[in-house]
């Protein structure tokens, strides 16, 4: 080896070694908070010359590092064992003002000192003075644009109410008067998934795929593989963590909480008002954090309302499956709630000041059956044939709506302001597999839920445009279009096509108005597929049959999420927010502004709208 490169190597040695630490502060680029709104602030430095390191924390110009609270502070934190490293994590951190906020973290060691700078924006949040008002989110798991559309031809062709490109009525999300558009991205994906999504209208902030309410930190790689029984779940519970909208309205304002859904009341979406991990799969760790609370944000129970499937997670847990034996269920029944596991017993549940004042309802493991298969209706051939053998033992389970009017029922009980999640869940896992009589007959289940909040707030005299903001939104969009109507009585019709068909393609085309085949052609259309408009007709519960002649025809193009943003609408006191294009984490900060501000000014507009007079589609 030549001389001089041999000195260069050793000079790059020398020079590696002395090099002043590596820091970051494990915040997103975009972090934004509300004032008070509590956050782990984690400081990492790697590249240390040993681990007798120290550190720092300037905000906007002062050193706070006294004031702060006492850190965790860990070591070995990494993958790299040949490289020594310090975190140290201060819990539970917040900012008592609005404003931009510069956060500086200097860690010194005995080869220099290293630094890193985040900057925070803080949105003031304070209702003194004002009246407090409600907020109900809805939630269509993957109800993208096309998935509102097909509730509405189904539910609205019924005793033809849809013709001539007109409808009759509309659906209860329809009528809101404000509609926006929300951008659904990852910190990591353009393609979203229930975990992170939540975690933006929760928070206001984004997360990587699969995490609820935390971000990454160097200790993600020895946290690979962990389920609730295993002994690295630490690694995915240790993550900084952010509070949540239920958390801190809870906490500092009083407000009781809810989630309903019709998945695992543990699923990310209902996990993404109160869970905070690194992987939306221990679901038994979540129920125990919807027990325990999260150190710092809450204490005891996380909700006052829990409605859903998921019962396993609460009563059947073990040391190997979750690391205790608790039964959770039991514990809440000791701490004031009240207990309930089918629909009867749901349903008898008096209201008004009779309600209970706290409510966990549990209706089966896993998640609770589509209302496709509640009602009791013959899937059509190209789905699962639905038997009551599916139903796990649980033959009783309610319906979307009435856990919704129960839940408002204790939430609301002698007045109490509240904040409550609402879920229509197998929209999306009905979609995976493609099962359109799944997805669609659950958009119906979901609009009849956001019917119950309409009537208790915008339409209620006594809440109207006043103390209950509502909104109808989605996590994220699956790929389901809206192809047309099919002739189902037609030989080997086509009324749900999957990603395999190719366009064009020769087929057989049926015209019911020439009453007998067409010539083959390159049309593209699928077999039975005809022009007009359904006929579907009323079968139960105010749910319509799926036995007519002429069906809507959708089809898929995956069997997955998409990236493509979704719609949301508004309704109540500050709904005019909501209006235009946004990213999903505004969805938090726009109901912050609602719940903290007077928004009479905004509303005044919308009564003046409603009074110039449009001709409207029904004269």
């Amino acid at each position: 080896m030549k001389k001089s490169l041999l000195f260069g190597l050793l000079g790059a040695l020398a020079l590696n070694a002395t090099a002043a630490p590596t820091v970051k502060i494990r915040l997103p680029e975009r972090f934004r908070l509300l004032s008070d709104q509590r956050f782990d602030l984690r400081v990492e430095a790697t590249t240390l010359a040993d681990t007798n390191a120290t550190v720092q924390i300037v905000i906007n110009g002062v050193d706070v590092t006294a004031s702060l609270p006492a850190p965790e502070i860990t070591f070995n934190n990494d993958a790299n064992a040949a490289d020594p490293d310090v975190a140290w994590t201060y819990r539970s951190y917040s900012f008592p003002n609005g404003g931009v906020y510069s956060a500086v973290a200097n860690v010194t060691d005995a080869s220099g000192t290293g630094s890193t700078t985040s900057r925070i924006g803080v949105q003031k949040f304070s209702q003194t003075g004002l009246a407090k008002k409600n907020y109900i989110l809805y939630i269509g798991d993957a109800m993208g644009t096309a998935y509102r559309d097909s509730g509405r031809i189904v539910a609205k062709s019924v005793n033809n109410g849809f013709r001539e490109g007109f409808y009759d009525d509309w659906q209860e999300m329809d009528k809101m008067p404000y509609t926006g558009m929300v951008m659904t991205y990852a910190s990591d994906n353009i393609t979203p998934d229930s975990a992170n999504t939540a975690t933006a209208w929760a928070t206001g902030n984004k997360t990587i795929n699969g995490t609820l309410n935390v971000f990454v930190d160097n200790t993600d790689s020895k946290a690979a593989g962990a389920s609730s029984g295993s002994a690295n779940k630490i690694y995915a519970l240790d993550n900084p963590r952010v509070e949540t909208l239920w958390e801190y309205l809870k906490r500092l304002y009083g407000y009781k909480a809810g989630i309903v859904t019709t998945a695992d009341v543990c699923d990310a979406t209902p996990a993404g008002e109160g869970g905070h991990t690194l992987f939306r799969s221990l679901l038994k760790d979540i129920a125990k954090q919807y027990v325990d609370g999260i150190p710092g944000f809450t204490s005891g129970p996380e909700f006052d309302v829990i409605l859903g499937g998921g019962m396993e997670n609460f009563n059947q847990r073990s040391v190997a499956n979750s690391g205790d034996t608790r039964n959770l269920p039991n514990e809440l029944v000791g701490l004031g709630f009240t207990y309930v596991t089918n629909r009867t017993d749901l349903n008898a549940l008096p209201g008004g000041a009779s309600a209970p004042d706290k409510l966990i309802g549990l209706f089966r493991t896993g998640n609770m059956n589509v209302a496709f298969d509640k009602l009791g209706y013959t899937r059509p051939s190209d789905e699962p044939t639905n038997t009551t053998s599916g139903f796990g033992g649980f033959l009783d389970q309610p319906f979307l709506d009435e856990m919704t009017a129960k839940a408002i029922a204790t939430l609301n009980k002698g007045g109490s302001n509240f904040i409550l999640m609402v879920e229509g869940a197998s929209i999306d896992k009905q979609s995976h597999p493609n099962n359109a009589a799944g997805v669609i007959w659950d958009v119906m289940e979901f609009d009849k839920a956001v019917g119950v909040g309409r009537s208790f707030g915008t339409n209620n005299p006594s809440q109207k445009n006043s103390s209950t903001l509502i909104c109808v939104s989605a996590d994220h969009d699956q790929s389901m279009s809206i192809i047309g109507a099919v002739d189902v009585t037609v030989a080997n019709a086509v009324a749900n096509t999957r990603s395999q068909s190719k366009y064009p393609r020769t087929i057989t085309l049926y015209d019911p108005f020439i009453g007998n085949n067409a010539a083959p052609s390159n049309a593209g259309n699928n077999v039975g597929e005809v022009s007009g408009f359904p006929d579907y007709t009323m079968g139960v519960n105010g749910y319509p049959a799926n036995t007519n002649r002429y069906q809507i025809c959708v089809g898929f193009r995956t069997g997955n999420h998409t990236g493509s943003s979704v719609p949301i609408t508004a309704e109540g006191p500050g709904a005019a927010l909501f209006n235009g294009y946004f990213d999903q984490t505004d969805i938090f900060f726009k109901a912050a502004k609602v719940l903290s501000s007077s928004t009479s000014t905004i509303d005044e507009f919308q009564k003046a709208v409603s009074k110039l007079g449009i001709v409207g589609q029904n004269y």
